[in-house]
């Protein structure tokens, strides 16, 4: 039941993204032919298509949690090789083989298809096949991460009471971060890239995309990490959020520069999170962030702002990752922080202020 639950939600979220493909080229055509209608076998097409993908997503889950149960790093690689060598010929294949029998043409034989299939969509399709490789690894050993927290945490939770609440606190940290939803847009972002063949665009989202998975695990497990690796981290979220909001944004940062300050892991990504879940999602105007970081005397301040959006009035309180949020900076900072939240005018603001943390 689990793995047709896991089937069900992988082809949901491929054939999603190849009926995005399917309506990009329907209105690209019309263009060139305004008289162009999509007919039954044009959505076929794309679903098979699409369908295929879900499938071997399905596969290399499977045998990445096999593999999982082993730290070799060869084994990975082996699986990865061959994965590739076998998979995109056939989807090659597989692709011409629906072509022919939905568009009644005729079938050039398997020779002919590889041969002809331009260098560049190999590399395209190589580039998608080890992004969802990828992805597929890191929600795999971020859930084995998950799970040894949430053991490690089970045992301390029975030393005392005050062990089992920081033990919640700690958890819900590891699972607020870069919902699948988040991913599954970057993921579907991605793959339109590759179809317009934008290289340069596309190897620049797949590394920001691996720099987030990085710094999620990495920081998993530690209570402080530098400031400015948590603002590497955002201008990479924010630089990501493009790809599905275009121009709907604009984003300023400013701040010193402090190398030895330290904050908790994740701190100022909510309130940034929280601009584009309440403003910029529920509109088609383009909404301006602002990120604003002050070391004072021994405080450190953060302040949000972004244009207030009408739907932000259905949102009486924090969300969950703010109250996370709250809750987690009660458990470290004791009294001794602030954090409110408030329109003033046409902006909404969140003001975040914490003792300095320094030379750990």
């Amino acid at each position: 039941m689990k793995l047709l639950r896991t089937l069900l939600l992988t082809l949901i979220v491929w054939e999603c993204i190849g009926l995005v493909h399917l309506m990009a080229g329907y209105f690209d055509t019309l263009k060139f032919r305004p008289d162009h209608q999509l007919a039954v076998t044009d959505f076929a097409y794309y679903a098979l298509a699409y369908g295929s993908w879900a499938l071997i997503t399905l596969v290399l889950f499977t045998i990445l949690k096999w593999l999982a149960q082993s730290k070799g790093i060869l084994n990975h690689i082996l699986v990865f090789a061959l994965g590739m060598g076998f998979w995109l010929p056939i989807y090659f294949v597989f692709d011409a083989l629906i072509s022919a029998w939905l568009f009644a043409r005729p079938f050039p034989g398997v020779k002919d298809v590889l041969s002809n299939t331009p260098n560049g969509l190999f590399f395209l399709y190589g580039t998608l096949y080890a992004l969802t490789f990828g992805i597929g690894t890191s929600i795999i050993y971020y859930r084995r991460s998950q799970q040894a927290q949430m053991d490690a945490l089970a045992l301390l939770a029975q030393n005392s009471q005050a062990k089992l609440t920081m033990a919640g606190q700690q958890l819900q940290l590891l699972q607020s971060q870069l919902g699948p939803h988040f991913m599954f847009n970057c993921l579907g972002s991605i793959s339109a890239l590759a179809r317009q063949a934008d290289k340069e665009s596309l190897i620049s989202a797949v590394s920001k995309v691996g720099n987030l998975l990085r710094f999620t695990i990495d920081s998993a497990s530690q209570k402080y990490v530098l400031l400015s690796e948590e603002l590497l981290f955002i201008q990479d979220y924010v630089d990501l959020q493009k790809l599905r909001f275009d121009q709907r944004f604009s984003f300023v940062l400013t701040h010193e520069h402090h190398q030895d300050i330290f904050i908790p892991p994740f701190l100022i990504h909510p309130l940034i999170e929280n601009a584009f879940v309440h403003a910029v999602a529920h509109t088609n105007q383009q909404v301006k962030i602002e990120l604003h970081i002050q070391a004072q005397n021994d405080d450190l301040h953060v302040v949000v702002r972004n244009d207030y959006v009408e739907s932000d009035a259905h949102n009486t309180g924090l969300g969950s990752a703010l109250k996370n949020l709250n809750e987690r900076l009660g458990m470290m900072f004791d009294a001794n922080f602030d954090l409110t939240y408030s329109r003033e005018g046409e902006q909404y603001e969140s003001k975040l202020t914490i003792p300095q943390v320094r030379n750990l």
